[in-house]
């Protein structure tokens, strides 16, 4: 079977890596497969950010107009990617648009978060009249993909299928795919210094927010490795503000190859996450899986991942007072339990679970 997997990006955070992913278990599978995408595939980054060749045919595909004239909720951001996958016998949408606008609905959706169904309109009168006909189209097309039965809709958490649920669109939850087994590093917490942290360097995703990371560890001795992916000008600049506001104990580390990532977590003892209401939370699993202490914003998905309540925090200050007990050591008994907990995250249920649904809905 002919299976056409649609994801915006190709490299960059979690829902790139579950197209990645899901791309690898069908060709295993023994399917043919078309990634439709914006982004030019390079194959050297791709080795890079997934430590493999990219196996398929690629289909790149650029926005329909531009983003600097069009706002993004008034952007048709996927209609040319299926249109184009007419001849695929299935379709997989891995990352949906802002504002799910399908001409052909796919057969199946990945929501790595909630799209907005309910559609901003210009503010200024002359803009409102000019998008009227637009608006009008575009409600219908979110009303069909929404009433639409035959769609397999997928959550990456119970947290966007909550969410989800609120926007009338039920979903299944199959939570993103963790290769363990990859991750897994001896624990040794005696041997194990600092803090370290995993996410995109990205300014359209405030909810990272990276400047709590920078505030809860200054003033210490103990230091933080900031890891994450910057992959173009507006990255780079949010980066340099970071590197501007950051204390002298915080070192930034951008585009590192998995084997350094890995590396690097194998080494620290406290895994700092920030995010807030993160639907999911893919390098909170990676890190515990490379024997590092999880402390996460009590939040969205992370608070399926670390169910203990001593690892997660609502504000800066709090955080600072568990981060002092993670680092003496008083929670290290937590590791046996939260290793057993992402066996559930593992690659094994992803691929159990998704094959399910990518044949039912064949």
């Amino acid at each position: 079977m002919h299976i056409g997997v649609v994801s915006t990006h190709v490299a960059g955070g979690g829902a790139e890596d579950v197209a990645a992913k899901t791309i690898k278990l069908l060709i295993e599978e023994g399917h043919s497969v078309t990634l439709y995408t914006r982004d030019s595939v390079s194959v050297e980054d791709y080795r890079r950010f997934y430590g493999e060749e990219l196996k398929c045919s690629i289909a790149v595909r650029k926005a329909l107009f531009d983003a600097k004239l069009f706002p993004t909720r008034y952007r048709f951001l996927t209609n040319e990617l299926w249109l184009k996958g007419s001849r695929d016998g299935v379709l997989l949408d891995l990352s949906p648009s802002i504002v799910p606008l399908y001409l052909r609905n796919p057969k199946l959706v990945y929501f790595h978060n909630v799209p907005k169904f309910d559609l901003s309109i210009a503010n200024s009168g002359l803009m409102k009249l000019a998008f009227c006909p637009y608006n009008a189209f575009a409600r219908y097309l979110v009303r069909k993909f929404v009433a639409d039965e035959h769609i397999h809709m997928i959550a990456n958490s119970r947290f966007t299928q909550a969410r989800l649920a609120r926007c009338h669109v039920k979903a299944r939850v199959i939570y993103p795919p963790v290769d363990l087994d990859q991750w897994r590093r001896p624990m040794h917490h005696n041997q194990r210094r600092g803090i370290v942290s995993l996410a995109r360097f990205a300014p359209q995703d405030p909810q990272k927010r990276h400047d709590w990371q920078l505030e809860i560890v200054r003033g210490r001795k103990d230091d933080l490795i900031a890891m994450g992916n910057c992959l173009n000008s507006s990255q780079e600049a949010h980066l340099s503000k970071l590197r501007e506001n950051a204390p002298s104990n915080v070192r930034f580390v951008t585009n590192a190859p998995l084997e350094t990532v890995r590396d690097i977590l194998s080494r620290r003892k406290v895994f700092l996450h920030t995010a807030f209401e993160e639907p999911f939370g893919m390098s909170i699993v990676q890190s515990i899986a490379a024997g590092c202490i999880p402390l996460v914003h009590d939040s969205g998905g992370p608070r399926e991942i670390v169910p203990m309540r001593e690892l997660r925090f609502k504000t800066v200050s709090e955080a600072k007072i568990k981060l002092d007990q993670v680092l003496r050591g008083e929670y290290d008994h937590f590791m046996p339990a939260l290793r057993d907990h992402i066996e559930g995250f593992s690659t094994k249920t992803f691929k159990d679970g998704m094959l399910r649904e990518i044949f039912d809905a064949a």
